[in-house]
């Protein structure tokens, strides 16, 4: 094993078969090529470590062990990057693969209705809501804005309530947003999916509308709109609503925000007063605000990196570099995908 040699051979036979002729695999690896690609992987689960101290109000200093679970923690790369970030030598007594497993026959016997003495209890890292519109006093006019029903960490399942009311007399349909995220603007968070409830009841304004989330042991998310007045309703359900974006997601994330900097939308800016925000596309000025919210609870290496970003996407806007602009932008917005992740 690469956790105790410095190389291993890697052999198979009969991998597939070529104009009649057996192919077999025999290649060695060094655990210093294999640490080389898992390096990107250990990084993205110590930001993950941080992003949940941020949410208990701990930092680094406030652990005081650190139990390693899983095969992959006896890597020994694993166990320096720990090491490095939290200045605690990790306890490895208990048996990595057999903690794993014994949490899942737990988790099964649980979901199964046996009587087990301990429990699993999951929850949710992220935040889903709806949207709607709210009065604003200050200009007497209405604004849209994110209301979160089940908020992050709370244990699944979970299943919350909230009542919503229609706009104007008469009213035959409400739409029902669903969103995913910790943003006040509910297009600052990402959308799920959004479904109609029509056929309404023809009465005044202020029809009640119950709006349900419901989120299972399974991470699927139920969403429910029901009309109190006659109890009728409409239902969406999404998929894995908890799971992490994939490759393709990240990229169609970072796609977008590339888009929005293309010759049509960059504009010019002098180069004396292109710092300040009103000369920024609201799409930059908007990633930016971001980035300068997330600076307060950064760890040093994250917002140095942020603060570098930011830098270059304002000297990028000065000299219409627009390929520097776009290679900053997309940094910009994966740091804070993990980050916010």
């Amino acid at each position: 094993m690469l956790s105790d040699n410095p190389f291993a051979e890697i052999k198979e036979e009969y991998l597939f078969e070529q104009n009649g002729v057996p192919a077999h695999l025999s290649l060695e690896i060094s655990r210093e090529t294999y640490e080389d690609m898992i390096r990107p992987l250990i990084e993205e689960t110590i930001s993950a470590i941080h992003t949940a101290l941020q949410s208990a109000d701990l930092t680094a200093s406030d652990i005081e062990e650190i139990l390693l679970a899983g095969g992959s923690t006896r890597t020994p790369l694993v166990q320096q990057y720990i090491e490095e970030e939290f200045s605690v030598q990790p306890r490895s007594e208990v048996n990595p693969d057999l903690c794993i497993a014994s949490g899942a026959a737990i988790q099964a016997g649980m979901l199964s209705g046996e009587d087990v003495t301990a429990v699993l209890v999951d929850i949710t890292p992220y935040t889903f809501g709806t949207s709607t519109l709210s009065m604003n006093d200050t200009i007497m006019s209405y604004e849209n804005i994110y209301v979160p029903l089940i908020r992050k960490n709370s244990p699944i399942p979970v299943r919350k309530s909230d009542v919503f009311f229609t706009l104007y007399d008469n009213q035959e349909s409400v739409r029902v947003n669903v969103f995913q995220g910790e943003e006040k603007v509910p297009e600052d968070n990402i959308k799920l999916g959004e479904f109609v409830i029509g056929d309404l009841s023809r009465v005044p304004a202020g029809n009640d509308i119950v709006t349900t989330f419901e989120l299972d042991t399974n991470g699927i998310l139920h969403v429910t709109a029901t009309e109190k007045f006659t109890g009728k309703s409409k239902q969406i359900s999404i998929d894995n609503a908890i799971g992490r974006f994939n490759e393709e997601d990240m990229d169609r994330a970072k796609g977008k925000i590339i888009q929005l900097f293309d010759e049509e939308s960059v504009t010019e800016t002098d180069s004396e007063d292109a710092d300040s925000d009103h000369d920024l596309p609201v799409e930059v000025s908007r990633l930016l605000k971001k980035a300068e919210n997330l600076l307060g609870g950064a760890e040093t290496e994250d917002k140095e990196e942020l603060i570098e970003l930011m830098e270059q996407i304002k000297d990028a806007l000065k000299a219409d570099d627009k390929d520097k602009l776009t290679e900053a932008l997309s940094e910009l917005a994966e740091i804070i995908f993990y980050m916010e992740s």
